[in-house]
Order: C-alpha cells, then structure tokens, then sequence
C-alpha cells in the first residue's frame, strides 16, 4: 500500500512539472524506478531508469 501511495504521489509530481524542470524531472523519474523495483516490477524500473538518463542527456 505505501508503494501505491509513494507511486501515485510521484507521477503527479512529474505531472505538476513545468517544461523547463529537467533535473527535478530526473529525480522523479529515479524515485519511481525506485519504487516499481521496489514492487518487484523491473521492466517498469527500466523504463523510468531509461527516462532518467534521457533527461540527464538533455541538462
């Protein structure tokens, strides 16, 4: 249950994100690759660990 809530709460932050919020947006993406490892989903901790550095290729 703390997962849910810790992953629902991260994804609105990335949602609440302006445009220009690069390396905030990092960070977040690396809190919910942290969460869905977490969870024992590993395909979804890629995903979102790939989005990192994606936004760490653009700062």
């Amino acid at each position: 249950m703390e997962l849910v809530a810790g992953r629902r709460g991260q994804l609105g932050a990335l949602d609440a994100l302006d445009r220009g919020e690069d390396e905030q947006r990092a960070v977040v993406l690396g809190d919910l690759a942290s969460i869905e490892a977490a969870a024992g989903r590993p395909e979804e901790a890629c995903r979102f660990a790939l989005h990192v550095l994606d936004q760490f290729e653009r700062t």
